[in-house]
């Protein structure tokens, strides 16, 4: 049998532990003396494949208050880009797992931004390829010498998709490709005018909204002066009525 003696609260490695513990009773993924390159981490995050944080573990009389605690070894962890923690005493232990939990969601909100974006730029890309070829079976003889066609075939795919694009290119195949620019413009020249009638639409709303709280304010403010004067009247009739008495 081996004698049980309470654990001293500012050995690192128990403190390492209870923090341990408590990421995973927190529901967060993490391992501790993590090797990479030349360090060795005290504990770190993970977010799928990815260390999402770094926590390097001191004995609290290693903090010096007033001064920079940033060491060389701090700084070294600071260039693998991602966020670097010390962590003293185990009574920080909860506002540091708080810290993580923060961290790993807005890193699954932003991961999941990135790759839907990186999807969609992929689908796009493919959809002005593809009408790009279309448009090279249907105008073969065409040059894109002037850069503002291209530029108005390929926002046309952004703004409506390939598919009516397609269709007008299929359309266009017998009045000729200069009819169809022609007729992109048109489109792309409504789209725009629609999206500022929408702004101007928004923007009237809004200020419509704030003319409408501030008259209001305004009549509350006349409701209330009313209210006062009236009251100041009566309390003048309730004086002289008591002087009389």
């Amino acid at each position: 049998m081996i004698p049980y003696h309470k654990s001293n609260l500012t050995r690192e490695t128990f403190i390492q532990s209870k923090l341990f513990q408590a990421c995973l009773e927190a529901g967060l993924t993490c391992e501790a003396e993590y090797p990479y390159e030349d360090c060795r981490f005290d504990l770190v995050a993970i977010e799928g494949s990815e260390i999402i944080a770094i926590v390097e573990v001191k004995k609290p009389d290693q903090f010096e208050e007033g001064k920079d605690n940033e060491t060389a070894q701090i700084k070294k962890y600071k260039r693998f880009g991602v966020p670097v923690f010390i962590l003293y005493s185990v009574y920080d232990i909860p506002y540091l797992v708080r810290k993580l939990i923060s961290i790993q969601e807005n890193f699954s909100t932003i991961f999941t931004d990135i790759i839907e974006n990186d999807e969609k730029k992929k689908t796009q890309d493919l959809e002005i390829s593809s009408c790009l070829d279309e448009f090279d079976k249907v105008f073969p003889n065409y040059k894109f010498t002037n850069e503002y066609s291209l530029e108005d075939l390929v926002t046309a795919v952004k703004f409506f998709g390939s598919v009516p694009v397609l269709e007008r290119i299929r359309k266009f195949s017998e009045q000729g490709s200069d009819n169809f620019f022609l007729s992109l413009k048109y489109l792309l020249q409504r789209k725009r005018e629609e999206e500022l009638k929408k702004k101007w639409e928004e923007t009237t709303r809004k200020c419509s909204k704030i003319i409408e709280k501030k008259r209001e304010e305004r009549l509350n403010s006349q409701a209330l002066q009313k209210k006062t004067e009236f009251y100041r009247i009566q309390t003048g009739f309730d004086e002289l009525k008591a002087e009389e008495a």
